[in-house]
């Protein structure tokens, strides 16, 4: 079973390129839903993340890359007299 995982980011599809973004391994024992979130990243530009998995045998396993890329929505409210 999976026991931690890692998060990598890289501004390209290619994992040689990409850096560990966790600081420690996430834990995953007891949960089924995990969020990360990576604050340090630039409007407009494209991400490629990957999740490394860490099971109980120390097995691991790297999926991805999947790619993001940043945009910013702004609402606004509407005033009227």
């Amino acid at each position: 079973s999976i026991i931690g995982f890692n998060v990598f980011r890289g501004t390209d599809d290619n994992i040689g390129n990409a850096v560990k973004i966790n600081a420690a391994q996430i834990s995953a024992m007891d949960e089924e839903t995990f969020t990360y979130e990576d604050s340090d990243i630039i409007f407009g530009e494209t991400y490629y993340y990957w999740i490394e998995l860490v099971d109980n045998n120390a097995r691991i396993e790297k999926v991805g890359p999947r790619d993001v890329r940043i945009v910013f929505m702004i609402f606004l409210p509407i005033v009227r007299d």
